[in-house]
């Protein structure tokens, strides 16, 4: 009797660790869509700076500016991935 309750509540532990798992995967499967949709959202940002960019081809000094900016957004980038 006690062993078949020991073997029980095992059980029922091994369930729950693994619904706990199942539940893990899960929100790290989101976090990881979100990270994504952001990277997706960042390099649109990117590729307007970039077009801007292009398009104002008269002052040097801007540009250089934009450069600076991409690159903090990149670190950005980075440091949220990690």
């Amino acid at each position: 009797m006690i062993l078949m309750v020991i073997i029980l509540i095992i059980l029922m532990m091994m369930m729950m660790m693994m619904m706990m798992m199942m539940m893990m995967m899960m929100m790290m499967m989101m976090m990881m869509m979100m990270m994504m949709m952001l990277m997706m959202m960042m390099m649109m940002m990117m590729m307007m700076m970039m077009m801007m960019m292009m398009k104002k081809k008269k002052k040097k000094k801007k540009k250089k500016m934009m450069m600076m900016m991409m690159m903090m957004m990149m670190m950005m980038m980075m440091m949220m991935m990690i």
